[in-house]
């Protein structure tokens, strides 16, 4: 007996569940494709992950932009000046208060569109690790800042490894 023929909302739960390449893996092996209808799925996959990479372009965009003005701001106020009050000073403090927060703002928004990336392009268990490890590893690297003689300006690329998930088994990638 052959392979059993797949709906289109049973492929949508494979690939949303494994990825969507893994997705595509596990479609082909147990149900029944054409080549034809194999290739227009994988394009279909790659379509709409184009949809995402853009989205996180136009946020690199304002990101980008985001960081000239908080740069801007911060240069401003890097200029010694005579200040008749204190408010002058407040004023500069808001304007970089204002630029940091649209700055974590799509800092996060990066954020949630890279761990969706990842879910759709390796798999969800490999995104939902990087979730749940984040508070711990945010956690290390303040420990090391307030504890182990760290500056507010050190940081170490290592405290945020990415283990990735196949099956029951993790891999870390540096």
């Amino acid at each position: 007996m052959g392979k059993p023929k797949i709906t289109k909302e049973k492929a949508n739960e494979i690939v949303l569940k494994r990825g969507y390449f893994f997705g595509l893996g596990q479609i082909v092996n147990e149900y029944e494709l054409s080549k034809e209808l194999e290739a227009r799925i994988e394009a279909d996959l790659y379509r709409h992950l184009l949809i995402k990479i853009r989205e996180a372009a136009r946020e690199i965009t304002r990101l980008q932009a985001t960081v000239a003005r908080l740069e801007t701001a911060c240069a401003a106020g890097a200029k010694p000046r005579r200040v008749a009050n204190a408010q002058v000073s407040s004023q500069q403090y808001y304007r970089l208060a204002n630029e940091m927060r649209a700055f974590d703002g799509w800092t996060i928004s990066l954020l949630e569109t890279s761990i969706t990336l990842l879910a759709l392009i390796i798999n969800p268990e490999t995104a939902g690790n990087r979730v749940l490890n984040l508070e711990r590893n945010f956690a290390n690297l303040w420990q090391k800042r307030l504890f182990e003689g760290w500056g507010p300006l050190d940081s170490s690329p290592d405290i945020f490894p990415l283990p990735l998930v196949f099956g029951q088994n993790a891999v870390n990638v540096k």
